[in-house]
């Protein structure tokens, strides 16, 4: 059955009370800001265990609301703008700020050693983008997805999935993390290790 993309976003809308599609577009999708310039000089600073290179970007009256002291993001390649497939490359985060020049500088980092960081400069150039989450959304549409596929893909292979609410009161009773394998016929391992690792709140009932 095809999807009726217009009832659809009607009912998104109507469910937000009303919101323009404009909105709901800007708060589930992050923005992209190009990078002005990019040294790819790494060095640690006193006092900080992580290394860094720097970044800045050009501060226009689209993206002033963004740039603020800590600001983080993404960097993501321009092939993913241009229609290809969304990967990150670094992390950067907002350090300093001017105005007057209109520039916003900030830190290239990555989670992981010097060596790591070096290899993500290598895929890191002057066109590709930071990738802002605006209202902090879309990373929580992002892990929703994941459970949604997640359980669809569990339920296929014959367990019977109980997702949890994210949080329960201490007089309801236990808050259980627990993955209960039905069979040895499916490889459990990489379902549990998925779900963990998502910080998912879900787990297979073999009762």
């Amino acid at each position: 059955m095809a999807l009726d993309h217009k009832r659809l976003l009607q009912t998104l809308l109507k469910r937000y009370g009303g919101a323009e599609p404009e909105a709901l577009k800007d708060v589930l999708c992050p923005a992209l800001i190009p990078i002005h310039t990019l040294d790819k000089q790494i060095i640690k600073l006193p006092k900080q265990s992580h290394y860094r290179a720097s970044f800045t970007i050009l501060i226009t009256n689209t993206n002033r609301q963004l740039m603020q002291l800590g600001r983080t993001g993404k960097f993501v390649p321009k092939e993913y703008v241009d229609g290809g497939v969304w990967r990150e490359i670094a992390k950067g985060r907002v350090i300093a700020l001017n105005f007057e020049k209109r520039l916003a500088s900030g830190e290239v980092y990555i989670g992981g050693n010097k060596a790591a960081l070096e290899q993500a400069l290598t895929q890191l150039s002057t066109g590709d983008y930071l990738e802002v989450d605006q209202y902090g959304a879309s990373a929580k549409v992002l892990s929703g997805l994941v459970e949604y596929y997640l359980s669809r893909m569990v339920s296929g292979k014959g367990y019977r999935v109980r997702r949890m609410p994210e949080d329960v009161a201490r007089h309801v009773g236990a808050y259980y993390f627990i993955l209960h394998r039905r069979s040895t016929s499916w490889p459990f391992d990489a379902a549990e290790a998925c779900l963990r690792a998502s910080s998912l709140c879900s787990f297979l009932d073999c009762s």
